[in-house]
């Protein structure tokens, strides 16, 4: 895969990888299990707790019930759609468009039944500030939604009835803080609900605990930026092209230029 975009975990504690219309599918030790094409070509995927998969094509939804299964359309979104990232609870399904500036919410069924800080949102029209494709999405452990606010340098708690419930922003140069724009640029949640965040510009991964106390970064600059050489291309301003954490709460980082997985696993400090 000479491009990948995005990485979600199964239940079976699978990687699933998307990019280069392709779904790649390894083993939690890395071995390929299966491969297939996908079209339209694929920019981003995620694993419903029933299993069934939902694959962004920019602009439209790709639905299967697993990864060998035939494969459904949603009906085609407008042309300045461009979905970044996508999050299923037990019952919703939610697509960030950073095109657009929103968050939509469909049923299970494709059923579009509201849009979330777009001009259509009736009470926060123009709630996020999305400068650049990097506009993330994701459920956390409690069954709470959460959505990045790029241009304020953090992110926001919504429930799903679309009410917001918290804000947490946290701009500034220090460590443990955003910076620059446009970040955090991928985020997730820890078994703990300990939320993983990575940025762009200065490239790092760090961890925050569950009330949103920096607990320290787990993959420094030097180290991501280790191993590969620019070439100008816009993508690598953002070399981590996505983040999960699997079954046995490892952190799962897919690099674009290394085109690999890079997986982290917390040390037990009391061994």
């Amino acid at each position: 895969m000479e491009e990948a975009y995005g990485v979600t975990i199964n239940q079976e504690n699978q990687f699933l990888i998307v990019g280069d219309s392709l779904l790649i599918v390894l083993d939690n030790e890395g071995n390929e299990i299966s491969r297939r094409a996908l079209e339209p070509a694929p920019r981003c995927v995620e694993a419903a707790p029933d299993g069934s998969l939902y694959i962004s094509a920019m602009a439209q939804i790709m639905v299967l019930p697993s990864a060998e299964g035939e494969v459904s359309l949603w009906e085609a979104l407008d042309d300045n759609t461009w979905i970044t990232s996508l999050a299923a609870s037990e019952n919703f399904v939610y697509a960030a468009d950073s095109g657009n500036a929103r968050v939509l919410q469909y049923d299970k069924s494709g059923t579009l039944l509201r849009e979330i800080g777009g001009k259509n949102d009736v009470e926060r029209p123009k709630q996020f500030i999305v400068p650049s494709p990097y506009f993330d999405v994701a459920i956390d452990t409690m069954d709470s939604l959460w959505i990045a606010n790029p241009g304020r340098l953090g992110v926001e708690n919504y429930r799903h009835d679309g009410s917001l419930t918290s804000t947490w922003y946290h701009p500034g140069m220090a460590i443990d803080t955003f910076t620059g724009c446009c970040n955090p640029a991928h985020f997730t949640f820890k078994a703990n609900n300990a939320l993983v965040t990575m940025e762009k510009g200065i490239n790092r991964v760090k961890v925050f605990d569950a009330v949103h106390e920096f607990q320290g970064v787990v993959a420094t600059p030097k180290y991501l930026n280790e191993g590969w050489t620019p070439t100008g291309e816009t993508l690598e301003l953002a070399p981590i092209r996505d983040l999960a954490v699997d079954r046995q709460d490892r952190i799962v980082v897919l690099h674009g230029p290394l085109h690999c997985l890079l997986i982290f696993e917390e040390i037990d400090q009391g061994a």
